[in-house]
């Protein structure tokens, strides 16, 4: 077979015969390989399929397919509460909802849970109002007899109003968030104003540059939250026609308003316990109210705003169940005339648990506030001046002065004049000293806040056998 000499007749016939015998096995091996490759696809196939069955099962077996309904439910609602904060609209997918769309089953079980669907978002923007009285009738459908919270966002001004159609289920519009121009408001509420029967909180973003009445909802007899998010300039509270009488909480701070629109309105608030306002400047700010309006039942308020009208505020004011109060200097400026809060307080003999002071006092002004506030737990101070700093943790620090027995919080912050008399470290140490040494002015104070921070590092080894007994120091 290695040689180049032709093969003899008799080798020619036996190489042509062993020729043929290899052709027959190659097609005998050929076939028999496509035979195997057909049943090695087969089994390939039977090993894929084995293995969907195999996850199929291990899925049927897992945890979450055994929680009841119930479990699933309260899931749900945990999702639904940390993501309140999602401005997602319905119009869209809101966030909250990507869950019910897992499957069959977890969509049956939201579906059946009416807390799910009592909340509504939706734009009224042009060109995403189709299929509104849709949305609402499903979502609201599904909420049942729940009590029901509905915001409504407009970007544009220059649209028409749109018509809502609210039943049946106006009268279970508990919150409503609007964020629409002042006329929407009317032209979407007013037909429903005297089926506005359970609403409660009423939160209302106003951007337009004109004062609409707002009359809707006079009649909403349950109406107890009032929001009012306005412009720099000045808010429009003037323009709403609301139960006042009956309010519990009016939310201003995003809404700055002046002392001769808000006093007016305040003196019919006979229930208002939460008050919180950010005043501005008014031509009318000048004179003092006729008389001193009282508010017998508000037991917190906060006050925001420039330094030329805060005090004149307070002068005007009688609160005899306050309990809280907030005095924010916003401007960081010199204060044209400073506080007499121990008037405020001779006048309303009020007695403070919380008390959160940035602005200017005297001495002896704050020595007589805190000396009618045996119930204080919590005192935050920032002064202009190092003086009256001083003068308070003297005061705290003295052996017969000031008793505050029920004291806890103690914060002081103030630039660089903290330190001004240098000898701040010495009377926080004293007051410390007391209070772990049994004094009972002070037996409950546990926690210090101090800015700046190097002052809280100055005092960390001179306090460190307080700190390891409980006292917290914090900036």
């Amino acid at each position: 077979m290695e040689s180049n000499v032709a093969p003899s007749p008799s080798e020619l016939s036996r190489l042509q015969r062993l020729i043929l015998e290899e052709e027959r096995n190659r097609a005998w091996l050929v076939e028999r390989i496509e035979r195997l490759k057909a049943k090695l696809e087969s089994l390939h196939k039977q090993a894929d399929d084995s293995l969907l069955r195999m996850r199929s099962y291990r899925i049927a077996t897992y945890p979450a397919r055994r929680l009841p309904p119930e479990i699933i439910g309260e899931i749900f609602l945990h999702i639904i509460v940390s993501l309140q904060a999602d401005k997602t609209l319905v119009n869209s997918v809101p966030s909250y909802l990507y869950p019910f769309q897992v499957c069959s089953a977890w969509r049956e079980v939201a579906v059946n849970m009416p807390q799910v669907w009592t909340s509504l978002s939706l734009s009224l923007d042009v060109g995403r109002l189709h299929g509104l009285d849709e949305i609402i009738s499903t979502f609201w459908g599904r909420a049942r007899t729940f009590p029901l919270s509905l915001h409504l966002q407009c970007d544009s001004f220059g649209g028409k109003c749109p018509s809502l159609k609210l039943q049946p289920f106006v009268e279970r519009i508990e919150t409503l968030c609007l964020d629409v121009p002042p006329s929407f408001v009317e032209g979407i509420f007013s037909p429903y104003k005297s089926e506005l029967l359970g609403l409660h909180r009423l939160i209302m973003h106003w951007s337009s540059q004109t004062f609409t009445p707002i009359t809707s909802f006079v009649d909403a007899t349950q109406l107890t939250s009032f929001t009012l998010y306005g412009p720099s300039y000045g808010c429009a509270i003037g323009s709403f026609n609301l139960p006042w009488s009956q309010l519990r909480t009016l939310d201003l701070r995003k809404g700055p308003v002046g002392r001769h629109v808000i006093l007016p309105i305040l003196s019919t608030c006979g229930e208002l316990e939460d008050l919180r306002i950010n005043l501005v400047r008014s031509a009318s700010n000048t004179s003092s109210a006729a008389a001193p309006v009282t508010i017998p039942s508000l037991r917190r308020l906060s006050i925001t705003g420039a330094v030329s009208v805060i005090p004149d505020f307070l002068n005007d004011l009688i609160l005899p169940s306050l309990v809280e109060l907030e005095v924010i200097n916003i401007t960081h400026t010199t204060w044209y005339k400073p506080l007499v809060l121990s008037t405020l307080q001779q006048r309303s003999k009020f007695s403070l648990s919380k008390f959160r002071f940035d602005g200017a006092t005297t001495p002896d002004d704050m020595t007589a506030l805190l000396d009618n506030s045996p119930f204080l737990v919590e005192l935050s101070l920032k002064f202009s001046t190092a003086e009256v700093t001083d003068t308070v943790l003297s005061l705290i620090a003295s052996k017969a002065s000031v008793y505050l027995p029920a004291l806890h919080t103690l914060s002081l912050s103030d630039s660089q004049q903290i330190n001004a008399k240098g000898d701040l470290i010495e009377m926080i140490h004293e007051i410390i000293a007391q209070r772990w040494n049994g004094s009972t002015r002070i037996e409950r104070l546990r926690q210090l806040q101090f800015l700046p921070g190097h002052t809280i590092r100055a005092m960390q080894e001179q306090l460190r056998d307080y700190i390891s007994e409980g006292l917290h120091l914090s900036t």
